[in-house]
Parts: C-alpha cells; structure tokens; sequence
C-alpha cells in the first residue's frame, strides 16, 4: 500500500505531462495549500484553471495513489492527453471517467486533501513508462 508522505519543508516535485508525451519535472511550494488556493498554484503549469482528481486503485477506493492536476474546463479544441489517461489508467487499474484534454500534472498522493511530493523513484517511473508508451505509439 502507499502511504502518503509526510509534508516537510523541502519543495515539493511533481511531473508535467504534455498533449504529446514530454514529461518535465515540476517544483511546486512545499506548502502547497490545500482547496482553492492549491488549484491555483497548479494553473500556471496548466494555462488555465485547475482541478484535481484523486487517483484511487479500483480494487481499494481508499488508497490514493497520485494526484492529478487537469484543466477544469479545457478550451475548445484543446488537443487530449492519451499519454495522461494510459497513466490514469495504469494506476486506477481502470479507465479515466472522462477523457484528459490538455497538459496534466502528476503529483503524489494527498494527504488531508492537499498534494504531496512524488519521490524520485515515482517520478522516474512515470517518467519512463510515458517514454516507453510514447516510443510504442509512435
């Protein structure tokens, strides 16, 4: 089971994933707030308003896995984001509950509500598996 990380004073990582599959490590406060002002910080990564959705395994609803930071109403014609939802998809062990438009930004699991820190192996492993998913696909 993961279990969330403790919130310490160091910035927090997180990993930007892109319409065509560039990932870029992302460096977020340590004190990201929770609700509002936590989608907030997270839209300037985005270019617009920000939702977050909880990664949970289908098999165990409670265990969160990663947060995810999307567009709240994506644009018109903002291109979707297939490497995000394979991602989702892993994770949940099920399907996104609706399609991913536009850049998301993958941060660990919350704990109170609020974002954590990916540690670096989580990073690097969502970092690959999109690599590798991209190099398939293309």
């Amino acid at each position: 089971m993961n279990t969330p990380h403790p919130h310490t004073e160091q910035a927090m990582q997180a990993l930007l994933i892109t319409e065509d599959g560039t990932t870029t490590p992302v460096t977020l406060p340590a004190a990201l707030p929770a609700g509002h002002a936590a989608r907030l910080a997270i839209a300037q990564y985005l270019g617009g308003p920000a939702r977050l959705g909880h990664c949970t395994a289908i098999c165990s609803p409670d265990a969160h896995l990663a947060t995810v930071g999307l567009l709240e109403d994506p644009p018109a014609g903002t291109p979707r984001n297939e490497y995000a939802e394979v991602v989702v998809e892993v994770l949940r062990h099920a399907s996104p509950k609706q399609a991913i438009h536009g850049p998301v930004l993958i941060m660990g699991p919350a704990a109170d509500g609020t974002p954590t820190s990916l540690d670096p192996g989580q990073q690097r492993a969502v970092e690959d598996f999109v690599a590798t998913w991209r190099t398939l696909v293309s």
